[in-house]
C-alpha cells in the first residue's frame, strides 16, 4: 500500500504530537495505516504498521538526540524499576547506535516477519547497531 508524503506526515505528526503535547498519548508500535482522516476512531481503524525497526530513526529526526533517548528510555520510571548507572560494578546495560547517520528507511531495514511500515521510504536520522544486556552482546548489521 503507498501513500502520499503528506498523507505519511500527516500521520506521523498526529503519532508524534501526543508526545509532544502530553496528552496522553504514548509512542505506539502500530500506527494505523488506513485511517483517513484525523477524526477517525483507532478502534474502527484497519491493521496498522510495525514501528520499533524505525523508532530511534524517526523521533531522532524530529528531536533531539538527547530529547529521543528520553523518550525511548523513560519507560522504567514509569513501572517504577531502576535504572543502573554506568559505573564500574555494575551490569553494561547499553544501546549502541549513531545519532548522526541519516538513511531512507527500507525493506532491507525490517527484521519483523511483516513488512508494512508507514516509514517506508522515509529519510530517518540515526542508526542503530545493538545492545549491551544481561550479560550478552547482540549486533544487528
Amino acid at each position: 500500500m503507498k501513500f502520499s508524503a503528506n498523507v505519511k506526515s500527516n500521520r506521523i505528526e498526529k503519532t508524534i504530537g501526543g508526545v509532544k503535547t502530553k496528552t496522553g498519548y504514548t509512542i505506539s508500535q502500530t500506527v494505523s495505516l488506513a485511517m483517513k482522516t484525523a477524526e477517525e476512531e483507532f478502534d474502527d481503524a484497519k491493521n496498522g504498521t510495525i514501528g520499533l525497526e524505525s523508532a530511534f530513526g524517526a523521533l531522532n529526526a524530529l528531536f533531539t538526540t538527547k530529547k529521543t533517548v528520553q523518550l525511548l528510555t523513560r519507560g522504567k520510571e514509569r513501572f517504577g524499576l531502576k535504572s543502573d548507572s554506568i559505573s564500574v560494578g555494575n551490569k553494561a546495560q547499553l544501546s549502541l547506535f549513531n545519532p548522526s547517520e541519516t538513511y531512507v528507511f527500507e525493506d532491507k531495514h525490517i527484521r519483523s516477519k511483516s513488512k508494512n511500515s508507514l516509514f517506508k521510504g522515509s529519510k530517518l536520522k540515526g542508526t542503530v547497531y545493538g545492545i549491551i544486556a544481561n550479560n550478552t552482546t547482540s549486533i544487528a548489521l
